[in-house]
């Protein structure tokens, strides 16, 4: 059978039912959109999942303290035991090599009052001031604490843009400083 012939018979069976023959280039169309659009669905669910995982930071170490829970059997220094203290950071710092950046944190949810202003149940974290460089956070304005600051137990604050706006509303110098005195 030449070329020619199949396109005769072959358009002939699709002349003679025509119905047939559009149900069928239809589902074949729908068929090809649904998987192209799913490969992009994939590949658009994987670039986030890359990129909150790139966002964690692929050179970071997490270090926690072990939560014990003891029992009449547990002895008397593992009872003592508190896991890791602030001190440990500046060991940390001093005895490993090629560190960029500590921070130490510990997260809260605190109710926040300013003057009038009461915001209840707002995630707070205390850190260090190498926070921003640990958690590639850049600020919008202003600057983060120091060291100095946190050796004098200075009482300051870094805002965020939605919560320094609902305490101190449009003043500017709250409201893009982010950096305040308690």
């Amino acid at each position: 059978m030449s070329i020619n012939e199949i396109i005769s018979v072959s358009w002939k069976s699709i002349a003679s039912n025509k119905s047939r023959a559009l149900l069928t280039m239809l589902g074949v169309i729908i068929g090809v959109a649904a998987v192209i659009v799913m490969m992009a669905v994939s590949a658009g669910t994987e670039a986030t999942i890359a990129q909150s995982i790139n966002g964690l930071g692929s050179n970071l170490v997490f270090i926690s303290a072990a939560n014990q829970r003891g029992g009449p059997s547990q002895t008397t220094t593992s009872r003592l035991a508190t896991g890791l203290v602030y001190s440990d950071v500046a060991a940390i710092q001093s005895q490993v090599n090629g560190i960029a950046g500590i921070s130490v944190e510990q997260q809260a949810s605190e109710t926040i009052k300013v003057g009038d202003n009461i915001l209840n149940s707002i995630s707070v974290v205390g850190t260090t001031p190498d926070y921003p460089t640990v958690r590639d956070v850049t600020l919008q304005s202003g600057r983060f604490f120091n060291a100095t600051e946190v050796s004098q137990v200075q009482k300051v604050v870094a805002l965020g843009n939605s919560v320094a706006s609902q305490l101190f509303g449009t003043n500017d110098q709250i409201a893009y400083g982010f950096y305040i005195y308690l």
